[in-house]
């Protein structure tokens, strides 16, 4: 199932967009704005349910939308990035925008495609185990779309087995994480 992204920009950036659409389109997502949504008026409800929000910003942005966007978030808290400030073009960005995370789309279009994707897929099993004596190490790397950097997470938790008895076809042992 493709998740769905709101695009939302000012009449000037419309070109900019549409190639945008088609790069998240190729990439299986399923770009949406204010002329493709299934139910026009019903936006808040329409856009609450889409992945993310990008607010793209070139000549200008459609500042109805992002404060509406900003509001719909103050209620609605999400567990993860949500509001996405994509820079189509070179420049400064409004102010009240500088506290979401930046995709620099005008300086690597592949790069900031794929940090837009990065934002909203599941979050992955970890890419490698290590058992130990008595202990297990998880090991992940994970993506930062803020700064384009991959940042490396270990965690080692001990696992007790209590009671384990498994013979044949019986119960799966049961721990407990200390």
């Amino acid at each position: 199932m493709q998740s769905s992204v709101y695009l939302s920009y000012a009449p000037e950036d419309a070109a900019a967009v549409e190639e945008l659409k088609s790069k998240l389109t190729v990439a299986n997502l399923a770009p949406l704005d204010r002329d493709s949504l299934p139910k026009p008026g019903r936006w808040q409800a329409e856009v609450a349910r889409c992945a993310l929000f990008l607010a793209c910003c070139g000549a200008s942005f459609a500042q109805e939308e992002v404060a509406r966007a900003i509001e719909l978030l103050r209620r609605e808290p999400r567990p993860r990035a949500w509001l996405v400030v994509v820079q189509l073009t070179a420049g400064d960005i409004a102010a009240s925008l500088g506290g979401f995370p930046l995709v620099a789309l005008h300086s690597d279009e592949s790069k900031g495609i794929a940090q837009i994707t990065s934002l909203i897929e599941p979050a992955q099993a970890p890419t490698s185990l290590r058992v130990g004596a008595g202990n297990i190490v998880a090991r992940d790397a994970r993506f930062n779309p803020t700064n384009g950097a991959s940042t490396v997470i270990e965690a080692e938790h001990d696992l007790v087995l209590e009671n384990t008895l498994v013979i044949g076809n019986g119960p799966a042992p049961q721990g407990r994480n200390q």
